[in-house]
């Protein structure tokens, strides 16, 4: 299976046709011949007159407004490939009206430039990262072709069951499907530790000497290696990392060490509200790793935008 339809969105601080994350896109249409849809989304009361005008000639204002914003979008495309690529804008609350139409459309991953509000992820990112259903590839432009390797960071634990097990597939199958479109080799990243060690090298009370603490780490990383070897024969890579700490802490150091072009992780949250909260150690990585990266939900998962609407 290849990505075969692409929702694109448009960054007003970017020129469509100079935006990496469209770059990006261009290289996977024309690996894949795959279908491309630019849009953007405009909210109603960043329309001139809303509030102001009486509702006939607000409707006007707005029709003409929207027309022209489709106008802009169509002459920031290449006229080589104008005949090819759809271009919609989208009204209403930008992430709502985005994850709409990638679930709608049945697009197979949205793709879009990392926005930055004084040095952090902006708010229309954080929503489409916590609440789209469908894969999210967030490209940050500094760090476009720094490596040719995709980061797939696996968490080991859910290994143990086959729901655990579905995520962990989920995010080596959208792995697949770009890395021979983007020329990237996929490289496999799990973190591990032992659980309460801190607690037990340092509580008084327990007494679990340096011998036994030793012996307790070796049996969990063997587990550990174990479940990699397992996972590894299963989606059939190779190369991979084994990095003992906390996975929040690891990936988005490697990540900003090693400068590799892409991250793919898992974005689910196993306590809290279903489909409003992200993982804590998701969104830390999230925040901190500079890198470009893409988000996969469980199967499942249905975007509290539409749970509700």
């Amino acid at each position: 299976m290849k990505i075969k339809k692409i929702l694109f969105i448009a960054n007003e601080n970017i020129l469509v046709m100079d935006d990496p994350a469209f770059q990006r896109c261009m290289r996977i249409v024309e690996r894949n011949q795959a279908q491309l849809c630019v849009v953007t989304a405009i909210k109603e009361e960043d329309i001139p007159g809303f509030n102001v005008l009486n509702l006939v000639s607000f409707e006007k204002v707005k029709k003409d407004y929207l027309s022209k914003a489709h106008e802009q979008i169509k002459l920031q495309i290449p006229m080589t490939l104008i005949d090819e690529i759809e271009v919609k804008v989208l009204l209403g609350v930008p992430f709502i009206e985005i994850i709409r139409e990638s679930v709608e459309g049945q697009f197979d991953i949205v793709v879009k430039s990392r926005e930055i509000q004084q040095e952090a992820i902006s708010s229309l990112d954080l929503h489409l990262l916590r609440k789209s259903q469908i894969p999210l590839f967030v490209e940050k432009k500094q760090c476009y072709e720094t490596s040719n390797k995709m980061i797939c960071a696996i968490d080991l634990s859910l290994e143990q069951n086959e729901s655990g097990q579905e995520i962990n597939n989920q995010i080596m199958s959208i792995a697949h499907k770009l890395s021979d479109a983007l020329d990237l080799e996929i490289l496999v990243l799990s973190c591990w530790n032992l659980s309460g060690e801190e607690s037990l090298h340092r509580n008084p009370f327990l007494r679990v000497d340096d011998l036994d603490l030793a012996n307790l780490t070796a049996l969990e990383e063997t587990k550990n290696k174990e479940l990699m070897k397992s996972f590894l024969h299963r989606c059939g890579q190779n190369e991979h990392l084994l990095i003992k700490g906390e996975a929040s802490h690891v990936i988005s150091q490697f990540m900003n060490t090693q400068h590799h072009n892409i991250l793919v992780m898992g974005t689910f949250s196993r306590t809290g509200i279903p489909g409003y909260l992200i993982g804590n150690t998701a969104e830390n990585i999230i925040l901190t790793t500079h890198s470009s990266m893409i988000t996969v939900k469980p199967t499942g998962f249905v975007s509290p935008v539409l749970r509700y609407q």
